[in-house]
This record gives C-alpha cells, structure tokens and sequence, in this order.
C-alpha cells in the first residue's frame, strides 16, 4: 500500500513539482484568453463635426464654428458591443485642437478654450458615454477676398479609441468682397429729385381742391 501512486504526486521530487505550480501560476492571467474569453479593455469612441456659419462671407465678416463632440455608445440592438474585446467608457481628458486658416483673428469661444497664434484649444475634460458637448469658436474673416480657406478640428482624450477615422472633421469656405451699395450717378440724382418735386406738387394741388 505505501508503495501505491495515487496521482497526486507521490514519488516525484520536490524540485519538480516546485516547477509545475510556478508554471501554472504563470499562466493563469492568459488561461481566459486561451479559451476564447477576451479580456475586455475600456475606450471611449470620440467624434467630432463641424459647421460655419454664415453660408456667404465677406471680409471682415464674423464667422461662428460650431464643433459638437460625442462620445459614441456602439452597441447593436440586443446590447452586445460591436467592437469586440472594449467595453465602452466614459472618455477623459477630452481636448479639441481647431487651426484657423490664416488670416482669420480670433474673436471669442467657448468656456474652457484658449486661442494662441491661430490655434484654438478647448478643454472639455471628461464626457460621458452617448453626451455630446457643444463648442462655440467666433472669428473675424481677412479683410481681403479669399479662397478655400481651411478649418481642421481634431478631438483626442485619455482613453483607447477605437475608431480613430470620426476624431477630425474639416470645413472650407470662401470669402467675399464687401456687398456693395447701389448708388445713383449725377443726371439719376436730378431725375430723383425732379419726380419728388413733381409728386410733391400734386399732393399740394389735390389738397387745394379738398
């Protein structure tokens, strides 16, 4: 009977079985991973749009930058992640970064923005999953006429983002010469003046027979 090896080590060097409990202790963190079962990481889907306004623009007009960031919740209808191995997250540490064209002068933003030397930079901080925070940025347009000019947004934050193509959006606008106000040259100023005379003088008559 006390020669008998029931499996449970019996008649094996300590040194040996010191070596298997080392190599599955080893292995356990990535044992879930073997069997299929993927360790799921946090991330926050960041997108960022943009919109301008006015549609036409002059020189020296103001123009306003709408820029709306959402952290985007991607799950299918059921509730299962489309984005298999991250579980989504509120984001952190969200910054949007916005170059102005040259020749546009920073008039105002949003709170939390700051501009330096045609770059705008706004703070949002942490957003909540499916929120969306919305941006102001006011500038000034060249004092010159102007084509294609180009505004970039790009919005980045703390967490692992997987999917990086929604983090810039753009847009392109041109600048106009001032609208220019119609006016009457010398002989259309007499002829105004004339039908005014002329419109004056029949009111005065047609008092005179009331």
């Amino acid at each position: 009977m006390g020669n008998m090896d029931y499996g449970l080590g019996v008649g094996i060097p300590l040194w040996k079985r010191l070596l298997v409990a080392m190599v599955i202790v080893a292995f356990l963190p990535i044992l879930p991973m073997a069997y299929g079962v993927a360790a799921e990481l946090a991330s926050a889907d960041l997108a960022i749009s943009m919109k301008v306004a006015p549609n036409l623009v002059h020189v020296n007009d103001e123009v306003t930058y709408t820029l709306t960031v959402t952290n985007n919740y991607w799950e299918d209808e059921g509730g299962e992640s489309i984005r298999t191995g991250y579980r989504h997250a509120d984001a952190s540490g969200v910054i949007v970064t916005t170059t102005l064209p040259a020749g546009m002068n920073f008039v105002s933003a949003s709170s939390g923005c700051s501009a330096n030397s045609g770059v705008v930079t706004c703070n949002i901080g942490s957003l909540p999953e499916s929120a969306s925070a919305i941006l102001t940025i006011t500038a000034r347009a060249p004092a010159a006429p102007a084509t294609a000019l180009l505004t970039r947004a790009v919005v980045v934050g703390s967490d692992f983002d997987p999917v990086s193509d929604n983090n810039t959006a753009s847009v392109t606008f041109d600048v106009a010469a001032a609208a220019s106000i119609p006016t009457l040259s010398e002989w259309g100023m007499i002829l105004l003046c004339i039908l005014l005379a002329f419109a004056s003088i029949q009111m005065v008559r047609r008092r005179e027979i009331v």
